[in-house]
């Protein structure tokens, strides 16, 4: 369990700054500027889930990665 959660910390921590929410979410405003407010919704959610999938997927190969 504690290498579980060892690695799931580590991950989490390398991976956060790549991905950079609050810069992200500036860059997103800034080009989604002139679109209305349903259209940046369904961007949103895209993107979320994306994103989520990339996370999950860097944290269940990541440590296998890590180790090669």
């Amino acid at each position: 369990m504690d290498f579980a959660l060892d690695a799931f910390l580590l991950e989490l921590a390398a991976i956060f700054p790549i991905v950079n929410p609050p810069g992200a979410a500036l860059a997103f405003f800034g080009l989604t500027r002139h679109a209305s407010h349903d259209v940046r919704r369904v961007l949103a959610w895209r993107i979320a889930r994306n994103a989520f999938l990339v996370l999950v997927g860097s944290l269940t190969l990541g440590a296998v990665i890590l180790r090669l």
